[in-house]
């Protein structure tokens, strides 16, 4: 079993398709993080996109992630997690 986590970062248009933008100061994230535990990639991907899709209805441009955060990665996470590792929404 392993628990990944889902983020969100603030995002803008850039000439290669999207700019992340890291606030220091403690600017909330346009959508919460979320953490689960699963048992398989699929099951990490389809949260994944749920999350994404919910993320996508605030209509604010960000950048989502997901990333292990304790536990052993499913086979074949790593490359699943990795291939974009930002995911553009709404830019």
């Amino acid at each position: 079993m392993a628990t990944i986590e889902f983020k969100a970062y603030h995002a803008k248009p850039s000439q290669s398709g999207f700019s992340i933008i890291f606030h220091l100061d403690g600017t909330e994230m346009p959508f919460p993080r979320r953490e689960m535990e699963v048992r398989t990639t699929g099951e990490a991907i389809a949260a994944f996109e749920v999350y994404k899709s919910e993320a996508s209805k605030t209509g604010k441009p960000i950048a989502a992630c997901m990333s292990l955060t304790s536990g052993r990665a499913p086979n074949g996470f790593n490359t699943a997690s990795r291939t974009p590792f930002y995911h553009g929404l709404n830019v």
